[in-house]
């Protein structure tokens, strides 16, 4: 039964869920009293308050729904469909603190203030002063000055365009250091850290070889793709495209050279693009210094923060922000977040908060075998599971009955263990133990 089926079955369902969703409000998965008994259970740790913001799309056109709206930042690149938005607030633990649904064409940077700004109304966060981690897109001057103003720290990733204004430390390679377990053969890249102070503010240098890897495959390909255009739009010329009405002037090629270059940013600021109109001449030219000196820069990135901490501190505290990545991913895929088959913004809501909490659901299972010494993720548990099913035993008397003996397998060792640190008596698992007559079970 999907959302859909328990939110218009009948006037009973519907009167149970509107019961329910004014028990928890669209805006918060729990109530406080539950996020203080959750932190008091696990022993949270609820100084560190993670902060993103996704986006999902309707199969529906959603006319009336004023969440509803189409914009170009689609996450899934489904820019053809419209959208609506949906921030998560976690703590460090990627346990739900409180959800935000806004609509799709919305600024990631307008939402961070609603979302984060009232936290302490939310219950379960305790005494400590809370430390707000969010990516680069949100960290707005204003933004960051409220934060300070709301009695919150910060850490954020600077945005990148920013990286330049640390050029000579970011090159200045003797003085970094290698995070602490990174780097091993098993693990991933290494990371290497540099703490400086700019502005009143901690800032913290990071050099990624991974990152570096990535960067320099996205501009080889913005290059790539430049370069063929170019190409292309300069036989045209050649061949005088009636299209670009070159009699006329030179306004279509102008205009197809600002369309080529702003779908490849980060190839066209270091190409020097050159149009003769008269002689109908086109060229182009890479600026070789500009270019190597962006390319030295790939791999490195900085975060600001107000805390005085240890460099390696303040990178693990902004690498928790890959916690929301991960709820996203989960409740994208195997929580049926994506897409939104409904058109009514309550029914809509209603979808975003019920996958919130199976998340929450999720994550609460991982954790506990995380504390019981057993950690393992979603994804593997249910692969190690999906293995112990029921099976119905058929034994047809001579007496024209059947008897139906519905029963679990026996587990393996992994399904044992699981069921064991979750409390789960799998010996005491239900048995269903019917008995038909022949022709009643040829006619069901």
């Amino acid at each position: 039964m999907d959302i859909g089926d328990l939110l218009c079955n009948d006037c009973e369902s519907q009167e149970h869920w509107n019961a329910m969703l004014h028990r928890f409000p669209h805006q918060s998965t729990h109530l406080p009293e539950d996020l203080e008994k959750e932190r008091d259970l696990f022993n949270l740790d609820r100084t560190i308050v993670l902060y993103d913001l996704t986006n999902t799309y309707f199969e529906e056109v959603a006319a009336d729904n004023e969440l509803a709206r189409r914009s170009a930042a689609s996450k899934e690149k489904r820019t053809d469909c419209p959208l609506i938005s949906v921030g998560l607030v976690l703590d460090a633990e990627g346990f739900v603190l409180t959800h935000r649904v806004f609509p799709g064409n919305v600024s990631d940077c307008r939402t961070l203030l609603d979302a984060v700004g009232e936290l302490r109304e939310v219950g379960g966060m305790g005494p400590s002063k809370p430390v707000v981690v969010v990516d680069g897109g949100m960290a707005t001057k204003d933004n960051l000055a409220e934060l300070r103003a709301r009695g919150y720290d910060y850490v954020v990733n600077g945005k990148r365009q920013k990286r330049a204004e640390f050029a000579a430390d970011f090159l200045d390679r003797d003085k970094f250091r290698r995070v602490e377990g990174r780097g091993k053969a098993t693990e991933e890249q290494p990371v290497f850290v540099r703490r400086i102070t700019s502005g009143g503010e901690t800032i913290v240098l990071c050099r990624s070889d991974g990152r570096r890897d990535k960067e320099d495959a996205i501009q080889d390909g913005a290059e790539r793709k430049l370069v063929d255009g170019l190409e292309k739009l300069r036989c045209r010329i050649l061949r005088n495209d009636p299209r670009l009405k070159l009699d006329e002037g030179r306004a279509l090629v102008d205009r197809a050279i600002g369309r080529l270059a702003s779908r490849t940013t980060r190839a066209s600021k270091l190409y020097s693009i050159d149009y003769g109109h008269d002689d109908r001449s086109f060229a182009w030219r890479r600026k070789e210094e500009e270019w190597n000196g962006d390319r030295e820069l790939h791999g490195c990135y900085h975060l600001r923060s107000t805390l005085d901490l240890d460099d390696q501190k303040l990178w693990r505290i902004y690498i928790t922000l890959t916690r929301v990545e991960d709820a996203f991913r989960s409740m994208k895929g195997q929580l049926g977040l994506r897409p939104v088959n409904h058109s009514l913004e309550d029914r809509c809501r209603a979808h975003i908060w019920i996958t919130v909490l199976a998340y929450h659901l999720q994550r609460w299972t991982e954790h506990s075998l995380k504390l019981a010494g057993y950690e393992c993720t979603w994804r593997r548990l249910k692969r190690s599971l999906e293995t112990h099913c029921y099976a119905t035993v058929i034994m047809p008397t001579a007496e024209g009955l059947e008897h139906h003996n519905r029963k679990p397998g026996r587990p393996d060792q992994i399904q044992k263990l699981v069921y064991t640190l979750l409390g789960i008596d799998w010996k005491a698992l239900p048995v269903r133990r019917r008995t038909y007559k022949i022709a009643q079970c040829a006619k069901t």
